[in-house]
């Protein structure tokens, strides 16, 4: 069987499914792939680098600096508005969000 990017996921999600109770005030970051070199390599989707640190247990960073382990569904959480915007500016955009 080849493992693709679903795949993993959807194997990673059977072995260690995400927790349901999510704390209040929680958001969804988006991960910063250069601050996560503990599990980055080049190539690898933002998915892959929190399915990796949800398996093992490893804290990843934040474009806004923040910390944690991922345990919870990033698309039952609102967006970390401080993610999005740092993001905007790294494609080029606007920060039209603040």
């Amino acid at each position: 069987m080849t493992t693709t990017p679903d795949t993993l996921t959807v194997a990673i999600e059977d072995l260690n499914p995400y927790e349901q109770e999510v704390p209040p005030n929680s958001r969804a970051h988006i991960i910063n792939p250069p601050m996560n070199t503990h599990i980055w390599e080049p190539g690898m989707e933002t998915q892959e680098i929190a399915d990796i640190a949800r398996l093992t247990g490893q804290e990843v960073v934040a474009l806004c600096g923040h910390r944690w382990v991922p345990k919870h569904d990033p698309a039952a959480l609102d967006v970390c508005e401080t993610c999005l915007a740092l993001a905007h500016q790294m494609i080029g955009g606007t920060d039209d969000h603040a």
